[in-house]
């Protein structure tokens, strides 16, 4: 499960795999294909806001 306000239900994701880094104090958390639509005109605004929690879309 990922704890992060940008995710708020945890049906919504799959976490796939999660890698740890301690020597490069680096955490990378893989998920599944994220399933909710998300309207073409928000798209730029969700990704932002991804961006914002140190998340990356895959479309920006």
């Amino acid at each position: 499960m990922i704890e992060d306000p940008i995710w708020k239900d945890p049906g919504e994701y799959e976490v796939r795999n999660v890698t740890i880094n301690y020597y490069e104090n680096e955490c990378y958390v893989y998920v599944g294909r994220y399933a909710v639509t998300i309207p073409n005109e928000r798209k730029e605004e969700f990704g932002k806001m991804a961006g914002l929690h140190g998340w990356k879309a895959n479309w920006m």
